[in-house]
């Protein structure tokens, strides 16, 4: 049991009901893959904590008809609040505990899914080139931990980050570097980590190197 902001969070009930959900929603046939934080940390690094699905499908003319089939399953399990409907955006909370999101894109996205028992995960390209446009826009510590530790452990090219992000949104290489050099690394200390790892300002300095000068992604070069 963990607690953070005074909210008590049982990860092992939390990670078993995103498990189930999961297992209900690519049993049904859909286009609908898994993104975000959640994506990352519980198929590819386990560093952090995340709480909520993000599954996202592309301009799918069929994006209402599948929720409804999505729910209707659901349904069957768990108590259900389905407490936003738009056209391309749907939030429902299962259990009074999961927040489930689901996302009719429009933007470009890069690559394909991957596999991961019997999963479609988002490629961990595309969701870096989202982190790039997300730090832009918004000032969030999951966003700037996430890019830091893909950085860590991938290797990329700054160039094509930065040109598959702009296919996305329009992102200044000189805006990303001063919000980065600008956003307060103490706010990481907030996250739910789950492996120790600290981004310095020296850290810092060096990702905004590399974008500046659209070099390989230095950081896994020099592991």
């Amino acid at each position: 049991m963990k607690v953070w902001n005074g909210k008590k969070i049982d990860y092992k009930e939390l990670y078993a009901l995103q498990d189930s959900v999961l297992e209900v929603v690519f049993a049904l046939e859909n286009s609908f893959y898994l993104t975000g934080g959640t994506a990352l940390h519980r198929f590819h690094y386990n560093a952090r904590y995340s709480d909520n699905l993000d599954l996202f499908t592309t301009k799918n003319n069929l994006f209402s008809e599948s929720i409804n089939e999505i729910i209707d399953k659901l349904e069957e399990k768990y108590d259900l609040n389905h407490t936003v409907k738009s056209r391309d955006f749907h939030r429902v909370l299962v259990s009074d505990s999961l927040q489930l999101d689901f996302v009719n894109d429009s933007v470009y996205r890069y690559g394909k899914s991957d596999i991961l028992h019997s999963i479609r995960v988002d490629n961990k390209i595309n969701i870096l080139a989202n982190k790039v446009t997300a730090i832009v826009g918004r000032d969030e510590g999951k966003d700037v931990f996430d890019l830091f530790f893909i950085a860590i452990n991938e290797a990329f090219s700054w160039k094509e980050i930065l040109h598959i992000a702009n296919k996305k949104a329009t992102v200044e290489k000189e805006v990303l570097i001063e919000r980065l050099s600008s956003f307060p690394l103490n706010w990481l200390d907030n996250l739910k980590k789950i492996k120790q790892f600290r981004v310095t300002e020296n850290m810092v300095k060096q990702i905004c190197n590399d974008i500046l000068q659209n070099r390989e992604n230095s950081f896994y070069k020099a592991r």
